[in-house]
């Protein structure tokens, strides 16, 4: 998130960001035996929560917000990333029969979007007495309403993120044979195999 923040918004975005991780990673430890039927730890939960709060933090990381707001972020984004792999994934293959394999929609989709929203909140709280007239030019390009920009963006990269998805889950369909239970290992389905 700090990478391309500008040099006097790096600083805050990188600390924003370490705090919303740390939130995350935390609370998913609290959650993740309690989402999971065994009632135990799950590291891929704890794993994928600590790239979640990243992304929940990602479109505020350069703006003014508490070190307590940035840690909420992360206590909300990684519990709901750790519900979402817990219960919309398999919903979405039950349901949909669309199977999520790099848990793209949970570690991306689901905190990417409410980090949108986040920036959305974050942005409608900024002022040009809290940040000055300099930087307040610089991360709000449109004035008071940058937060109806952001949100439109947010419903922009929805609907694209959506159509693409589709799109590109039916080219897949078209152009693939069907899954078989049965020679997972047998390389000779897809590849040329030398003996």
């Amino acid at each position: 998130n700090g990478a391309i923040a500008d040099s006097s918004t790096q600083a805050r975005a990188i600390i924003n960001t370490v705090l919303s991780l740390t939130g995350s990673v935390l609370a998913t430890f609290v959650w993740t035996s309690i989402f999971r039927k065994e009632r135990k730890f799950s590291m891929v939960d704890v794993q994928n929560a600590t790239l979640a709060g990243g992304v929940g933090i990602g479109t505020a990381a350069d703006l003014f917000i508490l070190p307590s707001s940035a840690i909420s972020i992360g206590f909300i984004v990684g519990p709901v990333s750790t519900a979402s792999f817990s219960f919309l994934t398999p919903w979405v293959e039950k349901h949909l029969g669309l199977s999520d394999t790099c848990g793209v929609l949970s570690l991306h989709g689901v905190p990417g979007f409410l980090g949108g929203i986040i920036g959305v909140i974050a942005t409608a709280a900024g002022t040009e007495s809290t940040y000055g007239a300099t930087v307040y030019a610089l991360l709000f390009k449109r004035g008071d309403k940058q937060e109806w920009y952001q949100l439109a963006m947010v419903c922009i990269t929805f609907a694209i993120a959506l159509i693409s998805g589709v799109l590109i889950a039916w080219i897949i369909r078209l152009t693939t044979s069907p899954v078989r239970d049965e020679g997972f290992y047998d390389d000779a389905e897809y590849f040329v195999v030398e003996s």
